[in-house]
């Protein structure tokens, strides 16, 4: 049986903190053709204060595959208008592989009025997408005046793709 992603859709996205304490994931497999694929499917919009993930490496041991929107830690990390949201100290060694949007880190970041980070993060694992593909963050949806920030990170990974490779 293949995972199903924490916060699977946007109504039930992850809101609060997680912190994994520096530890590994180890052995999980994603092998999926639906969206919105990762450790986490959706992070934000919580009720209170900002939503964080932070602390925890997906092992070269994993392996994550989905269509669009696909991340080792999480598929979609959005900001809503009363919160913000962060991945922070985390790693990907994965293989990541999905359509578009694929990212080591985080598939899509998505923020509608406050800000989005991503900060003390890196990937060393191999990301292959058809399009919309980076080391980090596959697509940034972003309109208007807003604040999304990377601070610290690198990417490392080889990419491979048809498409557009950031």
């Amino acid at each position: 049986k293949t995972w199903t992603p924490i916060g699977k859709t946007n109504a039930l996205a992850y809101r609060g903190t997680f912190d994994g304490q520096s530890h590994r994931i180890k052995n999980l497999v994603i092998d999926s053709t639906e969206d919105n694929q990762g450790l986490f499917g959706f992070i934000g919009g919580g009720a209170v204060g900002a939503e964080r993930i932070k602390n925890l490496t997906i092992d070269k041991s994993c392996s994550i595959k989905g269509g669009s929107n696909v991340g080792a830690i999480a598929a979609v990390a959005f900001a809503d208008n009363a919160n913000n949201c962060k991945v922070e100290y985390c790693a990907n060694e994965a293989a990541v592989t999905g359509k578009e949007n694929v990212g080591g880190i985080v598939g899509v970041l998505n923020n509608i009025s406050k800000t989005v980070a991503i900060n003390y993060c890196y990937n060393v694992g191999t990301i292959t997408a058809e399009n919309s593909s980076a080391g980090l963050v596959g697509a940034l949806a972003v309109t208007g005046w807003k604040q999304v920030y990377f601070s610290c990170c690198y990417s490392v990974g080889a990419m491979t793709g048809s498409g557009t490779q950031y």
